[in-house]
């Protein structure tokens, strides 16, 4: 049986989640529950009396070639081990597309297995740069106007600011901030913000686990700003993981800097004929609907 979650479910959920997901992270898990739930809904597929698949629909708004389009974002896709020999988890993904294809126009889902999804229409949307870099890279930039109390309402202004170079990217509330600000706190992880004469310029969110600093997100407006926040979040650590969108460039600061690239967005539009009618255009793929903007895309959303 598919059915959306409901309250008295939350238990089992957490169940499923722990015995699914590869890395079984109670805290990340307790985030979600806390903070994330809320922002969507949860489908299940119900059997022998007990959830043995999940799929998690996030709806968004995405910015996408000067028109705000109705989006859905799909994670914590889960199965029971005993139930990933069936058609479970199957069910419950053709109950999800099916619904996507009746209110969205596109569907986004993090590339974790890109084979896996491409059976469901999905294929590549954005690809993202990996940098590892250390404090030499960071020798005589200073660390001045770099604060640890970044504001939701800040944050937000300098999102929309970068996002005028790019398209494709999700459209977000002061809301989404304020949950990002609680997420960032429960995971124990940090967010910096660089000002200039008290203007906001920048954030970085990341966390640190031996010597080691990921940064999820960083944000700014300028090299100076991108240099400030990255020495900040280093501090006495050993190296600093940065992912970007794959039109940052940063060997323009860092020339002998080698990235890695992944696809870590895959895309599916779900009404080709409403696409090409909506911006005249002829894709045959979702891939080719995707990249139909002449901006730079940007989506680094995990749910």
């Amino acid at each position: 049986m598919i059915k959306e979650a409901s309250e008295k479910d939350k238990s089992a959920i957490y169940n499923l989640w722990q015995s699914s997901f590869s890395i079984k992270n109670s805290e990340m898990i307790n985030c979600f529950f806390n903070y994330g739930m809320n922002e969507g809904k949860v489908i299940l597929c119900e059997k022998d009396e007990k959830l043995v698949a999940s799929v998690f629909m996030h709806d968004m708004n995405i910015m996408f070639h000067n028109r705000l389009l109705k989006s859905v974002f799909l994670s914590h896709i889960a199965v029971h081990p005993d139930y990933r020999k069936t058609s479970s988890l199957d069910e419950c993904l053709k109950n999800v597309i099916d619904e996507c294809e009746k209110k969205a126009l596109f569907t986004f889902v993090e590339a974790t297995s890109y084979k896996f999804w491409e059976n469901y229409g999905f294929q590549e949307g954005t690809l993202h740069r990996y940098y590892e870099l250390n404090e030499r890279h960071f020798e005589n930039v200073s660390q001045n106007d770099v604060f640890e109390d970044a504001s939701a309402l800040e944050m937000k202004e300098v999102y929309e600011a970068f996002m005028k170079h790019f398209d494709g990217y999700k459209v977000r509330s002061l809301h989404d901030f304020e949950l990002m600000i609680q997420e960032a706190k429960s995971m124990n992880e940090r967010i910096l913000m660089v000002r200039h004469r008290a203007k906001p310029m920048g954030y970085i969110r990341f966390s640190t686990e031996k010597k080691q600093v990921k940064a999820k997100e960083i944000i700014y407006l300028g090299s100076n700003a991108f240099l400030r926040l990255c020495k900040a979040a280093l501090g006495t650590n050993d190296l600093i993981i940065l992912e970007l969108s794959e039109a940052e460039h940063i060997e323009r600061l860092f020339p002998l800097a080698i990235p890695r690239k992944r696809v870590e967005v895959m895309v599916r539009c779900n009404n080709f004929p409403l696409f090409n009618k909506l911006y005249n255009a002829r894709v045959k793929t979702s891939k080719e609907a995707y990249a139909l903007t002449k901006k730079p895309r940007f989506m680094n959303e995990k749910y």
